[in-house]
């Protein structure tokens, strides 16, 4: 295994093999992924039924079953000058609401009917640290 600490390389890098970072990567250009896909972390929350807030440094696609009425907040430590994109997918039990956190916002100032008994996935977008995030239907009523 070659090992690269505090290296700046210039031009091209090809890996042909897994690749497994230990701290942060920046990257000035573009990455190019062939073959299998960059996976994210994935967090399953379980059961909520009380106020919680997710933590958006341990995975950006996130599941949870919504079994009472709740507030969601969100803990983004983004980094400036930098976008975040978390995944929601939640399985909504009977008739109970997500109080959304104030920043967030949805298309036409409505958040979405989440269907009862069925999986919802939503998409939410930062590009300003977590000030405001931008809420996407993805589908609902899996």
């Amino acid at each position: 295994m070659a090992k690269l600490i505090d290296t700046i390389i210039e031009g091209t890098l090809q890996v042909e093999h897994d690749v497994s970072i230990g701290g942060s990567l920046e990257v000035i250009g573009s990455i190019t992924a062939s073959g299998n896909n960059i996976l994210d972390n994935y967090q399953a929350l379980g059961s909520k039924n009380t106020d919680f807030t997710i933590d958006c440094d341990l995975g950006s696609v996130i599941s949870f079953t919504l079994a009472g009425d709740l507030s969601l907040t969100l803990n983004a430590n983004a980094v400036s000058d930098k976008a975040r994109e978390i995944k929601l997918i939640i399985t909504k039990q009977s008739n109970y609401n997500i109080t959304w956190p104030d920043s967030v916002m949805w298309p036409n100032s409505t958040a979405p009917v989440l269907t009862s008994d069925k999986i919802n996935i939503l998409t939410l977008l930062t590009v300003d640290n977590g000030t405001t995030w931008y809420g996407f239907t993805n589908g609902l009523n899996f």
